[in-house]
């Protein structure tokens, strides 16, 4: 099965650009961003390995899924979010 699953490597240029401005964009920097949306207020600091995450989601074009609400600020913006309630699965 993790064979279907694409293999994006950490080191390519696109998520590396992603990760540092959606960290910037996070705490109220005004970097690029899509659509050039204005960053949150109040900032929104992330943990590094959540900022790995979008930036994936965000360089590859994936839908983010997850169960906590840590991408919330992000969506619409950087990427598609989807959170899961894990109470009702």
């Amino acid at each position: 099965m993790l064979r279907e699953f694409p293999d994006l490597p950490i080191k390519a240029p696109d998520i590396l650009r992603a990760y540092a401005l959606i960290d910037a964009w996070s705490c109220g920097r005004s970097v690029p961003a899509p659509r050039n949306a204005l960053p949150p207020k109040p900032s929104v600091p992330m943990g590094k390995n959540d900022l790995w995450i979008a930036a994936t989601a965000h360089a590859s074009g994936a839908i983010l899924l997850s169960t906590d609400g840590d991408f919330e600020h992000l969506a619409s913006v950087w990427f598609r979010y989807e959170r899961i309630d894990q109470v009702a699965v």
